[in-house]
Parts: structure tokens; sequence; C-alpha cells
């Protein structure tokens, strides 16, 4: 198997990044990249494209488990 996988292209993808939730990009995945190649706008299109995080969830500045970040907000702030 080669390192470099064929690109992905997908229809209709739904944008979460503001309000208007506009349902009929056009992405392509390739290598793990996404790319906006049609209906993007200034919001989407760098955000698709932004490289993933590989940070730690953080709770209260500290790394922490999944499990224990998503627990966290669930509980009031500390006064």
């Amino acid at each position: 198997m080669s390192a470099s996988s064929s690109p992905v292209e997908l229809h209709d993808v739904a944008c979460p990044f503001c309000g208007l939730v506009c349902d009929d990009l056009v992405v392509t995945e390739h290598d793990g990249r996404l790319s906006v190649r049609a209906n993007g706008c200034r919001i989407s299109t760098p955000a698709f494209e932004r490289a993933p995080s590989s940070d730690a969830p953080r709770l209260a500045g500290r790394a922490v488990p999944l499990a224990e970040a998503v627990s966290g907000t669930a509980r009031p702030a500390r006064r």
C-alpha cells in the first residue's frame, strides 16, 4: 500500500462554521486533508482546510483525557 491515497470527493457537504449551515459544498479529502472545491465562502474554505489540531483536550489549562474534559464541561465553574 502506498503512503498516498486517492482523493475522495464529497458532494452536498454541510458547513458547521456559521449559522447559515450551507449544505452544498463540494469537499475533497486527500491524505487526511480537506479542500473545498466548490461553493465555499470566506469562512468555510479556510476552516475546512485548516490542519487538524493535535492538541490534547484541556480543562482549567491542563491536558486531560477526553472523557474528563467532556464531564468537566457539565460541572459548574468554581468560584
